[in-house]
């Protein structure tokens, strides 16, 4: 079985690709390396790097590498805010990329379609937690996008591709070690760069502001189990299913280093929430996957990138 790692050089995409080869899988990965990192990559040997808005580039490649039976397709464009969204490379890249990814693979034999999604699909929540069957109302560009492309994924696999099946993955804010620096969803990576460069931190509003932190192992390992649910088409939150607030991250940091944290305070975040907390019974059944890594054990690791603690 050939599995394609799509933003393999990227955050999350490096941890999948990197677990997969240590596991014993033969994977193949694929970035084009704008934000993704070679550095990232324990191994080279069948990564190559690939533009998937080429679509020449793209159906060549799965052509002369493949077929692949699974791709895990993770390559994204991540908008810093609303104040620097791009629509149209939105479009381009989150939508119109991976339903040419899905037709070509399909084509040469694709069986399993793991796509990346977001929570950012459901926007502003009015329940106290969120279940995989509620309303999605995206209020960015980005999440948009991401459901956009959820609902074609479906609409392929019922209506044209029906020997495939998919795993939708709403992942929630990951963090942890190599991650880039991208507004609130790098929360704990961007406390840590701003205290190691100047030596405080910048709070965005007030701090009370509430979000599910899962570290990024822990999403790899669920993304990975998650090429063995069988012949059953799933969307699964990929949250910790314990939502925290900012100032709990600030004291999560006071602990670990040990001293008083300057902090900056500015504006909230346009186009930001201020509560998100979503459940995870659901992908803990599907897949016998529970997170490991608790919130001050994951800062506690991505912060010895930074700091000896």
């Amino acid at each position: 079985m050939k599995i394609l790692v799509t933003g393999a050089a990227g955050f999350i995409g490096s941890w999948v690709f990197n677990l997969l080869s240590k596991k014993g899988h033969k994977v193949y990965g694929v970035d084009n390396l704008k934000r993704g990192k070679l550095s990232n990559l324990n191994n080279k040997k069948n990564f190559f790097k690939l533009d998937l808005t080429n679509e020449k580039d793209v159906k060549s490649f799965i052509k002369k590498k493949g077929p692949f039976t699974t791709i895990i397709h993770l390559a994204t464009l991540i908008n810093e805010g609303i104040e620097h969204e791009k629509l149209s490379q939105d479009i381009n890249i989150n939508l119109i990329a991976s339903i040419r990814l899905i037709e070509h693979g399909y084509q040469a034999g694709l069986k399993n379609f793991i796509y990346g999604s977001s929570i950012a699909v459901y926007g502003k929540i009015k329940k106290k937690i969120i279940t995989e069957t509620d309303q999605t109302n995206p209020i960015t560009s980005y999440g948009i996008s991401k459901l956009m492309a959820e609902n074609y994924i479906k609409y392929l696999v019922k209506h044209k591709f029906n020997k495939m099946n998919y795993v939708i993955l709403r992942y929630s804010n990951i963090y942890g070690p190599n991650q880039t620096d991208l507004g609130e969803v790098g929360v704990v990576r961007n406390f840590a760069k701003n205290l190691k460069r100047n030596n405080y931190i910048i709070k965005h509003g007030n701090g009370k502001q509430i979000r599910d932190y899962l570290y990024v192992r822990d999403a790899a390992e669920a993304t990975i189990k998650s090429i063995n649910i069988g012949k059953k088409n799933a969307v699964l939150n990929l949250t910790y299913g314990s939502s925290k607030s900012v100032n709990y991250i600030i004291k999560i940091f006071k602990s670990l280093l040990k001293k008083k944290i300057k902090i900056k305070k500015r504006s909230f975040h346009s186009g930001e929430y201020y509560y998100f907390k979503a459940s995870n019974k659901l992908i803990k059944n599907k897949l016998n996957w529970s997170p490991k890594v608790s919130l001050k054990d994951g800062i506690q690791i991505t912060l010895k990138q930074f700091f000896k603690i």
